[in-house]
């Protein structure tokens, strides 16, 4: 669909329009028949009402109907609530009543009747979500939001964690938000593949149309190949990944005949290519899939490179989106020639010539795009 100009200006101000556009694409193409389960809690409904209500009706614009689970023991003053404030709500919502008894092709029909009728699905029922997402509703989506007053999971020290991998119990949960993990892991455990995030009733758009969202992703964790021989190497599913996550094609499959290490997520959504040089490693290549960037696969790849504990650098090109971030990981930089120099852990003898390796080296790709590392 076409975007309008008031719609566009909106999402501007929740990130970049080349990740929005890629989510509302994926979400209308999509194959299930809701984008998105929702699970609000009372407080998101009784106490941020007005911002609820606006996103849902934000997400009507886009023609995307995500299905709403009102449930627990206060779900009929929930549906209450919005079908008395909403106002004209049945040309919106779509309400059908469901237990974990229930068929799940009678939940699916009912959702897809909803879509037909460009309405957004009401689930109602007095069990508590994480039963009925066991039981059928979860088969409706590949994707489920827990959305609570509180917003994203706290660790400890009550800062917000943004990526959570449930078998790795990491980082450690505050005592309120235990019990999430052990909810979270049986829905894992049924569906590995799983989108599930919680996040604020303010927040949810940004959470839906970022790559970084605005509240927790949990997920079980990636499997990362360390791979040394190109011989191990499915080298056209990896050269199509840097095709596609640097938006423009490699010069020639020998651009990486000199890569030593790859370290790589199991179905090469993303991957980090290094080159071993006389005063460490070369990054040549850090590659995500857009998608995965969102599941938070750049930073388990990253944390394989922080383990290691080696001295390694590499070049971006200056003004990327990404400097930022790059900045803060790294220990020093230096600008020039369009480029800019990243190092971390390497020895101040050797910065001159780690700059002039990086100012030196040619272009990897065939044509000039806004990306990563080259």
């Amino acid at each position: 669909m076409l975007l309008s100009q008031t719609i566009r200006l909106f999402l501007d101000g929740l990130g970049r329009s080349e990740e929005y556009e890629f989510y509302i694409s994926k979400f209308q193409s999509g194959s299930s028949s809701s984008f998105l389960i929702l699970c609000p809690d009372y407080d998101s409904i009784a106490s941020a009402f007005d911002s609820f209500h606006f996103q849902l009706q934000f997400l009507i614009r886009l023609e995307l109907y995500p299905a709403v689970l009102f449930c627990g023991p206060k779900s009929e003053e929930m549906k209450d609530f919005l079908f008395h404030q909403a106002g004209q709500p049945e040309e919106c919502y779509s309400l059908f009543y469901v237990s974990s008894a229930m068929e799940h092709s009678e939940i699916l029909e009912a959702s897809r009747t909803a879509a037909s009728e460009k309405k957004i699905l009401i689930l109602l029922s007095d069990e508590s979500p994480f039963r009925l997402l066991e039981k059928n509703v979860i088969k409706l989506s590949e994707r489920v939001l827990f959305v609570r007053i509180q917003g994203a999971l706290k660790d400890e020290s009550d800062n917000d964690i943004s990526l959570y991998r449930v078998k790795k119990n990491l980082p450690p949960l505050s005592r309120e938000d235990r019990h999430m993990r052990e909810l979270s892991l049986r829905l894992l455990d049924l569906d590995s593949t799983l989108h599930l995030a919680i996040c604020s009733p303010f927040q949810i758009l940004k959470e839906i149309f970022t790559v970084k969202g605005s509240g927790s992703l949990i997920r079980k964790g990636s499997s990362i190949l360390h791979l040394s021989e190109q011989g191990d190497v499915d080298m056209p599913c990896l050269i199509a990944l840097l095709n596609k996550s640097f938006g423009r094609e490699l010069r020639s499959p020998e651009v990486l005949a000199g890569i030593t290490h790859f370290i790589i997520e199991e179905n090469y959504r993303g991957a980090i290519l290094l080159e071993k040089q006389d005063f460490g490693q070369y990054l040549s290549k850090f590659a995500v899939d857009t998608e995965a960037r969102g599941e938070g696969i750049a930073q388990e790849l990253w944390e394989e490179i922080e383990k290691a504990d080696m001295p390694i650098f590499w070049r971006s090109r200056a003004g990327s989106y990404i400097g930022r971030w790059y900045s803060r990981i790294s220990s020093g930089k230096y600008s020039e020639k369009g480029w800019t120099v990243y190092w971390r852990g390497v020895k101040i003898e050797h910065i001159p010539a780690i700059i002039d390796f990086c100012l030196r080296r040619p272009e990897d790709f065939q044509s000039s795009s806004a990306s990563l590392t080259r």
